[in-house]
């Protein structure tokens, strides 16, 4: 006859909102093979498990925020066009908000064309752009310490170190601009 200390595997128990089910795991472990990652083990934790989920549901339109931010980089006012005063916030062609007092008048002005999203409008953009990359940067970096110990990084630290300092030094250079227009 077996006793209960004999039966009590504390290592067997699972807690149900702490552990991943055995579906979550299976589906992480599908969803890792048809991305070509492998790993020894997949983490268990349910946390780990809620990452993974927002991370998949939102990367496309985390990613998009990288390419919105690469299009502002055409549309946004150059910085020797920018004025403080009202037309921080308005839309202005290009020859209006670029002409310098004293310089070449607006006529011979050579912009590209494109229309200038205002400073003011730009820099609200910009704030959101990076805050939504920085979720994704966040979520990446919760996956890497969730999958640290299962025998492969879910991405390379040095790629995560990079993406932290990237969106450091955007954030920096938003805020300079944002107290010294």
């Amino acid at each position: 006859m077996t006793t209960m200390a004999e039966n009590s595997n504390l290592h067997s128990i699972k807690v149900p909102f702490v552990e991943m089910s055995a579906y979550q795991k299976a589906a992480l472990a599908i969803n890792e093979a048809m991305q070509n990652r492998c790993y020894d083990q997949y983490p268990a934790s349910l946390s780990s498990w809620k990452t993974y989920v927002h991370f998949h549901a939102y990367d496309g339109c985390l990613q998009c925020a990288v390419m919105c931010l690469l299009f502002l980089t055409i549309c946004e006012t150059p910085l020797w066009c920018n004025d403080t005063g009202v037309g921080y916030w308005q839309w202005r062609t290009a020859q209006q908000r670029c002409t310098v007092k004293g310089g070449a008048p607006s006529n011979e002005v050579i912009m590209s064309g494109v229309p200038l999203v205002p400073s003011g409008i730009g820099i609200l953009m910009e704030y959101v752009l990076l805050g939504t990359i920085l979720v994704r940067i966040i979520l990446v970096t919760k996956l890497q310490i969730a999958f640290k110990n299962c025998g492969a990084d879910f991405r390379s630290y040095k790629a995560i170190m990079f993406d932290w300092v990237m969106i450091v030094l955007g954030l920096v250079d938003v805020a300079v601009f944002t107290c010294n227009p």
